[in-house]
């Protein structure tokens, strides 16, 4: 089976299927969720697109470090922003409303996939976080804009300069999420929901998705330079190198 499940239907769902890596995101994971997503979004009979991860812990737990890691110059990070850029591109531009669909670890890249989805239903015991500063890099999937248009500015600026996770009960009180659950009703409410947007006009939804997302996809201009500079930074491959092999980052300040 592949690294992500496609289903098409008048609700089509993409699945991260990945449960060994807790559905990270490595660089073919990206493109295939960009690739199904455009599929989703062309097919007229699709009336809404559910995105969630296989198993039941994580929803995603992220970019996968190791291919972070891995990076060595400027056009290999600038061409990794490119790829979550595009995923975001393909989700936000969707004349579908997309729904993120919440089983679990919903961090980093994750959480900046699900903060790039129309809406956010969670199971009781999912997490989500901004972890990356604390491996020495910066998030690189549209956190630094989108999470404040989500939360407002100064929850964005706690999650990503702290990068401590919250549950989903703190995700619902910020109104990161629409919606929190027990992990048994998950499917019965995000199905609710898609069923309830299936029923409005599909040119409507279509109209109105984009009227709320004009021009959101020009501010990231900005994070696209300073991912790439955390990541070739020292202090980028010290977190990401510490990660990898266990053991807790040495920054300047925490020897």
């Amino acid at each position: 089976m592949g690294k992500v499940l496609f289903e098409s239907g008048k609700i089509s769902r993409i699945t991260i299927n990945r449960p060994e890596k807790h559905n990270a995101l490595d660089q073919e994971t990206i493109k295939l969720i960009t690739a199904y997503v455009g599929k989703a979004s062309a097919n007229k009979s699709c009336r809404c697109i559910v995105i969630t991860g296989s198993g039941n812990d994580a929803f995603c737990a992220g970019a996968d470090v190791k291919s972070i890691a891995g990076i060595k110059t400027r056009k290999e990070a600038e061409n990794l922003f490119g790829l979550f850029y595009n995923m975001r591109k393909a989700i936000t531009e969707s004349p579908k409303a997309v729904i993120a669909m919440i089983n679990g670890y919903c961090l980093g890249g994750g959480n900046e996939l699900a903060a790039a989805c129309d809406l956010r239903i969670a199971s009781i015991d999912a997490v989500f976080g901004q972890p990356e500063v604390r491996l020495g890099i910066i998030p690189g999937g549209g956190a630094t804009y989108a999470l404040q248009n989500i939360i407002g500015i100064g929850k964005a600026k706690e999650m990503i300069l702290t990068g401590k996770s919250i549950s989903s009960g703190q995700a619902m009180r910020i109104g990161l999420v629409n919606g929190v659950c027990d992990a048994k009703d998950l499917e019965k409410n995000v199905s609710y929901i898609c069923n309830e947007i299936a029923s409005c006009g599909p040119n409507a939804v279509a109209l109105a998705k984009s009227a709320i997302n004009k021009a959101t996809l020009s501010k990231y201009g900005f994070e696209k330079k300073a991912f790439a500079d955390s990541i070739l930074g020292r202090e980028g491959k010290e977190g990401t190198g510490a990660f990898l092999e266990h053991r807790k980052a040495k920054f300047a300040d925490n020897k």
